[in-house]
């Protein structure tokens, strides 16, 4: 229902002031300017005019914003310029809030509606079903109608859709450069095995740092949702720069293994590893604790194979050491007695010595999938020069034929 309003309107501020005396205004609304649509109100003849006290009735508009025009005419018929004062028209209350709407982020295609209980005082609790939303950041839109059909401004509140627990800790960056987006000395160090709480003093390892001493560090944990923590700032004397470990020494553990059973094998604790990683052979499962792996083989083994490990921190990985394992009751002797190859293991160059009387007319070199690498026919038979410089880390298989014999040597590959 629309409230006849009597609009007392301060139409101007100062006095009109003029030469000849004031004898009266008119005004007019919005557009109704036309000679029959202008109102004037005469005024006892006056040097001053003063129209903040003047009441103009405005109960003929409608609710919504208006414009009020108005000019003074003086006793020789002259007009002043024409002014003008915004003004709205509301409902009259009482008002009262029935219902409101909300939408997430800029999806206000989807607006959910939700009653509100009408009442002097609104305190108001909505529980918005996010369920569809995806993990980060988003807004949440709401907006309040009353019962004369007018909205509110629209509001909005920051909030985070996270994973669900339980949380588990699995890496942690830090870095002192304080550029934004990309510092220069970002270190990460995986935290294994993961926990609920961490102490990020204890794994700190700062990797070819140029800052030393008094440093201001800058931390980050990542948890096992893939959810990054807020960063915080510590204080700390950077007194040492340490870097990638060195390669575990040889696993010490069975050399010739049986199908379908358990060993064990070990290396000594390298100083400054966070961790090891262990290479099985193909079909292998296994266990890792650290510097110790227990590892069960399959129900068939090739003759030849071979397990690595290799040590890691937050700056970075050591080398992999390769122990050699055979199948049990193969004579390793078997596989050199009239050739060669050395040197084993090897960073480049490894050579074929034939010291037997039987010419060698086929190498094949095979990687630890079986896919043949090499395949030639050498023109020299008693010495062969295999180059493994481009060749990845890791055991390969080398077959060496002399005519219906052959012989199958592991060369190891560590640049």
């Amino acid at each position: 229902m629309r409230s006849k309003l009597l609009a007392l309107l301060l139409l101007a501020t100062g006095w009109a002031r003029a030469q000849d005396p004031l004898v009266g205004y008119e005004y007019w609304f919005d557009q109704a300017d036309a000679d029959n649509e202008r109102i004037f109100v005469s005024q006892t003849q006056q040097n001053e005019l003063d129209l903040g006290n003047e009441a103009i009735p405005a109960s003929t508009l409608g609710l919504g914003q208006h414009r009020i025009h108005y000019r003074i005419k003086d006793s020789s018929g002259e007009w002043s310029s024409v002014l003008y004062r915004a003004f709205s028209v509301f409902e009259t209350g009482p008002f009262e809030l029935v219902s409101g709407e909300y939408w997430f982020d800029e999806d206000d295609q989807n607006r959910v509606v939700f009653p509100v209980t009408p009442g002097q005082a609104i305190d108001l609790t909505i529980s918005p079903d996010a369920s569809a939303l995806g993990i980060g950041q988003h807004r949440i839109h709401y907006r309040l109608r009353d019962d004369h059909g007018y909205w509110s401004s629209v509001l909005y509140n920051t909030f985070n859709v996270h994973s669900a627990g339980p949380f588990e800790l699995v890496l942690m960056r830090y870095w002192s450069d304080p550029a934004y987006q990309t510092p220069t000395d970002m270190t990460e160090v995986a935290i294994n095995p993961s926990v609920s709480f961490w102490e990020t003093a204890n794994d700190i390892l700062f990797c070819d740092w140029s800052t030393t001493g008094n440093t201001e560090v800058f931390f980050q944990i990542k948890d096992d949702h893939g959810q990054w923590s807020s960063v915080i700032s510590a204080s700390i004397d950077v007194d040492a720069v340490t870097g990638a470990p060195i390669a575990p020494s040889l696993p010490v553990g069975p050399g010739s293994v049986d199908p379908n059973m358990s060993y064990d094998y070990t290396v000594t604790p390298v100083a400054g590893a966070g961790g090891y990683t262990w290479l099985l052979p193909n079909g292998w499962t296994g266990n890792s604790t650290g510097n110790s792996v227990t590892v069960q083989t399959p129900g068939t083994i090739p003759g030849i194979d071979s397990i690595g490990v290799a040590a890691y921190n937050g700056c970075g990985a050591s080398d992999t050491t390769w122990l050699v394992l055979l199948a049990t009751g193969l004579d390793p002797g078997s596989f050199n007695k009239h050739v060669r190859l050395f040197p084993n293991p090897t960073n480049g160059e490894s050579w074929i010595v034939n010291e037997g009387s039987t010419a060698i007319d086929h190498i094949l070199m095979l990687n630890s999938m079986g896919q043949v690498i090499h395949d030639e026919r050498p023109t020299s038979t008693d010495r062969y020069t295999l180059d493994l410089s481009n060749a990845a880390n890791g055991l390969y298989t080398v077959r060496i034929s002399q005519g219906t014999n052959t012989t199958t040597l592991p060369v190891m590959v560590q640049h």
